[in-house]
């Protein structure tokens, strides 16, 4: 029997022995085509580094999932925090006045929810926010490789904005919003620390079977990050004045982010998107899922899945898909 990897949902996505164990299911009284629209909701207990690799990591790779299908994926950090400042919740979908509401707030059609449990296979849902039905539910160590052929039988046009490269032990993987052409050109961008989970470390002076676990450097994993999309030729906002901006307005580095404040950053800064990522497994080359939204809209404009030391690499492929936008 194929296992995945807890900390990325993925990670079998590419193994056909793990596809023949995922079911998909689909909801026969919903026209599925119709919602195309979506978000994933986390939730962030900042001081447990394990919710990065329990909570952040699988939400993370589902929008990675549903990107490289084609769906649009808005991300507006701690959806909880934004409802609740509306006196709303997601348990709110079942009742039908208050789904039209958090539809509306969010900008959203549907709701995907991940849930993996350590020993478990991973399990993901999408929900009809309007009604509070589900859509499509999978279960198994690859649900987006088998979504995307179950999908493609029922009429799904595939989005081909997925890249991947492989070189020995290397790889990396890209995916791009299908609506990446019709944004203006991306070139202004701020970086924000991120979130860090636990990696493991070789202990100095003992056997190389010999390993620690550590917390790992958010702030240290964007830096790097960041001076590769400097290398590129992006225009990179750094993080601290990032950081003090943001402290100005009263906002939040990591929590919600609403349309509103998204407004007043692009103002104060005028930057196109924001970059967040996650560094988790690894201390020397840590795993990283790295995201690029667009301020205006909310929506994952790109996400790299990968060791930080493929990054470089990834980010030609990134300002090259960036460069080629509807020009300004």
């Amino acid at each position: 029997m194929c296992k995945a990897w807890p900390i990325l949902l993925l990670s079998c996505a590419l193994l056909s022995a793990c596809h023949r164990y995922t079911k998909v299911a689909f909801n026969p009284n919903i026209d599925i085509l119709s919602i195309r629209r979506v978000a994933v909701p986390y939730s962030l207990d900042k001081t447990d580094p394990n919710s990065v690799n329990w909570i952040i990591a699988p939400a993370f790779s589902t929008e990675f999932g549903l990107l490289s299908l084609g769906y649009a994926v808005i991300d507006r950090g701690d959806i909880d925090s934004i409802l609740k400042e509306h006196k709303l919740s997601l348990v709110g979908i079942s009742a039908p006045e208050e789904a039209a509401k958090i539809g509306q707030i969010l900008g959203v059609q549907g709701i995907v929810i991940p849930s993996v449990a350590p020993g478990d296979e991973p399990n993901v849902k999408l929900v009809d926010i309007t009604t509070g039905r589900i859509v499509w539910n999978v279960t198994g160590p690859a649900p987006f490789d088998k979504l995307a052929d179950d999908l493609g039988n029922k009429g799904w046009k595939h989005h081909q904005g997925y890249q991947s490269w492989n070189e020995n032990a290397n790889a990396y993987r890209l995916a791009f919003s299908a609506n990446l052409s019709r944004r203006k050109t991306i070139q202004r961008i701020g970086v924000l620390p991120f979130y860090s989970g636990h990696g493991l470390r070789s202990q100095q002076g003992s056997q190389s079977s010999d390993v620690e676990i550590v917390r790992l450097d958010g702030g240290l994993q964007s830096d790097k990050v960041a001076g590769d999309m400097l290398a590129v030729g992006f225009d990179v906002i750094e993080r601290n004045h990032l950081s003090r901006v943001l402290d100005e307005l009263k906002l939040s580095m990591s929590g919600a982010l609403t349309q509103e404040n998204a407004q007043q950053i692009q103002k104060v800064l005028n930057i196109q998107a924001l970059v967040v990522g996650a560094a988790f497994k690894y201390v020397s080359n840590p795993t990283i899922v790295v995201k690029f939204i667009h301020l205006e809209s909310g929506e994952i404009l790109c996400i790299y899945q990968g060791r930080r030391g493929d990054f470089a690499k990834a980010a030609v492929s990134i300002k090259k898909a960036f460069s080629e936008t509807v020009s300004q």
